[in-house]
């Protein structure tokens, strides 16, 4: 045997060696009495050292999970409580302890309609030990109203825009918008789910309109708009739910406009005041599936928005970053799609589809019991549909960029209160009319904020 060799095995043996002095062996009572110790000290960390060493070693029995599980639920990790204590359940399938720890951990995790479904399985006197009723028709009701305002409203409203070759001048500058929601969710049964909800917004918008240096129409023009909204839900106990949803949003909108003659040579042009409706939709379907600290979500709108279809396919990905669950990160991408947009004359003289990405990344952190939150938006917005088709982005104007936070904060166990708070790149443009077949834009951006309060009230 070579010099080499001979050295090479010894090496070998020298680590075989330390790792296995590294690796404690563990007998069945060594562990069951060392955790049971710990247990009655609350020596949680040691427990879950221990259960851990014990389970690699195959040492695996109902007391040494329930243990480990009540450990990791005293260091409020509840993802791994719940996953120790249901393979307990293994060992005693009936055991009210288990159950009703599984049962709180949910709660704890703001699980609620896992931690329901869960407790379909509870004996009575377990049902009745945890005050756990029959729930009402009504799971909670919420009330949100916010307002945004244009920060560049006025150095764009005194702006200066002219053209030589243009018989008209247009420009329409975002000025607040208003709204109030109400939401209610009902129970229709112990595995299905129906959330409504009911907008009414307001939009202030400055129109601007010269036809010569005589003749200068102006002023503040509203837009009105109600959305009405239900989504189905269908949840299972593989923690996964089957959602579909509708969005209903009539608008009148109260604007200027061009009236062309083109009975004289040239044609002649004026402005007319009149109200625009407006009829848009959506339609959502998609799946929310949740496993351990990562929730998916698959989903897929068909809209009709300012006259014209769209088609959005998104998925998002929400991991915590600990069992605790009191930080999270989130990335949403979604693909858009207008088939048939405003005549853009493509290639061959036909009509240019739209397409582009959405890139959505947040990310939040629980302090005590308040969770903060960080969000923004990369991707032109414009005729769009989000929150699984609860909110509906009509506005007239593209939003290149937005970015904002939010305040979650429990009041009391069946009260919470939300507070938002965004900032947004909005873009519009100048238009200049030739003639009743040419027109040129001249692009323009503004910066708006966005604040959101919500109130929200479990029964």
């Amino acid at each position: 045997m070579s010099k080499v060799l001979k050295i090479t095995l010894i090496v070998i043996f020298l680590f075989m060696n330390l790792l296995s002095i590294g690796q404690e062996k563990f007998s069945f009572l060594e562990v069951d009495k060392l955790t049971y110790q710990n247990y009655l000290e609350k020596k949680w960390d040691s427990i879950i050292e221990t259960g851990n060493k014990a389970i690699s070693q195959n040492i695996d029995y109902y007391y040494l999970r329930i243990r480990l599980g009540i450990a990791y639920y005293e260091t409020q990790q509840y993802e791994k409580a719940i996953v120790n204590f249901e393979k307990s359940l293994e060992f005693n399938s009936n055991d009210a302890l288990a159950n009703e720890y599984i049962w709180y951990s949910y709660l704890f995790l703001g699980q609620y309609e896992e931690a329901q479904l869960f407790a379909d399985g509870f004996s009575q006197e377990l049902k009745n030990k945890l005050k756990i009723s029959k729930s009402g028709f009504i799971k909670n009701i919420a009330f949100d109203s916010g307002y945004a305002f244009n920060s560049d409203f006025e150095d764009l409203k005194n702006s200066i825009i002219d053209n030589v070759d243009a018989i008209a001048y247009e420009k329409k500058i975002f000025k607040s918008q208003f709204h109030n929601s109400l939401l209610l969710n009902f129970n229709l049964s112990k595995r299905i789910s129906l959330t409504t909800a009911y907008t009414n917004l307001n939009v202030n918008s400055y129109h601007w309109t010269k036809l010569s240096d005589t003749e200068i129409h102006d002023g503040i023009f509203n837009t009105r708009q109600h959305q009405l909204y239900a989504k189905l839900n269908l949840y299972n106990r593989k923690k996964s739910n089957l959602y579909v949803a509708f969005n209903y949003s009539p608008a009148v909108a109260n604007e200027q406009v061009l009236i062309f003659d083109d009975s004289s040579l040239p044609p002649t042009v004026s402005v007319e005041t009149r109200d625009t409706k407006m009829n848009s939709f959506a339609f959502v379907l998609g799946n929310r599936k949740t496993k351990r600290l990562i929730s998916r979500n698959l989903f897929l709108s068909y809209s009709s928005i300012n006259f014209f279809k769209q088609l959005q396919i998104g998925y998002s990905l929400l991991a915590y970053a600990n069992s605790r669950k009191n930080t999270y990160f989130s990335t949403q991408v979604v693909l858009w799609n207008e088939p048939n947009p405003e005549k853009r004359q493509g290639k061959g003289g036909g009509i240019k589809p739209i397409s582009r990405f959405m890139f959505e990344p947040s990310f939040g952190f629980k302090i005590s019991s308040v969770w903060i939150n960080g969000f923004a938006t990369i991707g032109d917005v414009k005729n769009y549909v989000e929150a699984d088709g609860l909110i509906i982005n009509n506005n007239s104007d593209l939003i290149s960029f937005r970015t904002g936070i939010s305040l979650y904060v429990p009041i009391t166990t069946k009260i919470s209160f939300l507070a938002k708070t965004l900032m947004s790149v909005g873009e519009s443009e100048y238009i200049f009319t030739k003639t009743p077949a040419s027109m040129s834009e001249t692009p323009f951006s503004y910066t708006f904020y966005y604040g959101i309060g919500s109130i929200q009230y479990k029964f």
